[in-house]
């Protein structure tokens, strides 16, 4: 089961609220609220599980934007019941504690809205309806690892790498992709329509991130309808888990879009 949380930031004092500007956003700080603030509230035991969980670990991040791409929210996504569990009892606890969030030195803020979105298994990610495009919007900079290389071009066989993992890990047994489904992919997916620029955003005080943002249009050829729908599932779950690396600090987050 996939669950989604998502928290709205507003000001101390209730005034009005720029948000926090992208350029002042450190990705470790973001990540450093869930596991210095929120889940210790809850539980250190379950804080330092999750924190240690090997890869792919069972949550990822997505920064909200608002005017300007100053950040107003934070959408949590999991697919794991242990983590889910551990992140809402977290969060709640933030907000009904009215606890003070900080990232940087004057950035201080407090959770003004929280939503928990119905958690969706992963059999409702299939599409009932093969169509062969896909339209990713990737909302903050993303790149992929090979080995000592990053790589910053949106092929196919990247993209998909992580949605693809993530299911294999957690989805129900029935629904595992076949064995040869990364070739599949490679073979027959491909980047039809690009609108893509990098973008760096700090990592920490010492450290920047590399990544593209914007929008890239996938196309299938070919006509084999099941991995299609699979394709489009791992699509839809993109927008939750992330893609490429780094998603548990809220790079790589997308948006999906499917048409005929």
């Amino acid at each position: 089961m996939i669950q989604q949380i998502t928290l709205r930031f507003a000001a101390v004092d209730d005034t009005a609220w720029p948000g926090i500007p992208e350029q002042e956003l450190h990705a470790s700080s973001l990540q450093g609220l869930l596991f210095q603030t929120a889940l210790p509230l809850y539980s250190a035991a379950e804080a330092a599980w999750l924190h240690e969980h090997p890869s792919p670990k069972p949550y990822a991040l997505a920064p909200l934007y608002g005017p300007g791409r100053a950040l107003r929210g934070l959408r949590i996504s999991s697919w794991s019941a242990r983590a889910t569990e551990a992140l809402l009892e977290g969060w709640q606890r933030v907000y009904e504690q009215g606890v003070v969030l900080q990232l940087g030195q004057r950035n201080r803020f407090v959770v003004e809205e929280g939503r928990y979105a119905t958690a969706v298994p992963f059999m409702r990610l299939l599409a009932t309806k093969p169509r062969p495009n896909m339209t990713l919007h990737f909302i903050s900079p993303t790149a992929f690892r090979r080995g000592p290389r990053r790589l910053h071009l949106p092929l196919p066989a990247n993209v998909f790498a992580r949605p693809a993992q993530v299911w294999q890990t957690y989805a129900p047994e029935s629904l595992r992709l076949p064995d040869d489904w990364g070739d599949w992919c490679e073979q027959h997916v491909m980047a039809h329509t690009l609108h893509i620029h990098t973008r760096q955003a700090p990592l920490n005080a010492n450290a920047f991130f590399i990544g593209f943002v914007g929008r890239v249009t996938f196309t299938v050829q070919g006509q084999q309808e099941e991995y299609i729908r699979l394709w489009q599932g791992l699509g839809r779950l993109a927008a939750c888990c992330g893609i490429g690396y780094k998603t548990t600090m809220g790079l790589g987050a997308v948006r999906y879009r499917i048409y005929d």
